[in-house]
């Protein structure tokens, strides 16, 4: 599965004044950029949900890597 990261979503990123950490914004994954309302699917249409407060299910494995 191809992913694309939208331009305002790095931009959300960049600007987070939501973050206890800087370089994190709660609900926004670091990788693939997906959010609440716009979480990545799988092939049968599952969402992904947050294994860190930053960080996908779908990307974890990315991230790892």
């Amino acid at each position: 599965m191809k992913r694309t990261v939208d331009a305002d979503i790095l931009l959300e990123l960049a600007n987070c004044p939501c973050s206890e950490s800087p370089g994190v914004c709660r609900g926004v994954c670091r990788v693939c950029g997906c959010t609440d309302d716009k979480a990545c699917l799988s092939e049968d249409g599952d969402p992904c949900w947050w294994v860190e407060l930053d960080l996908c299910s779908f990307c974890v494995t990315a991230f790892a890597s």
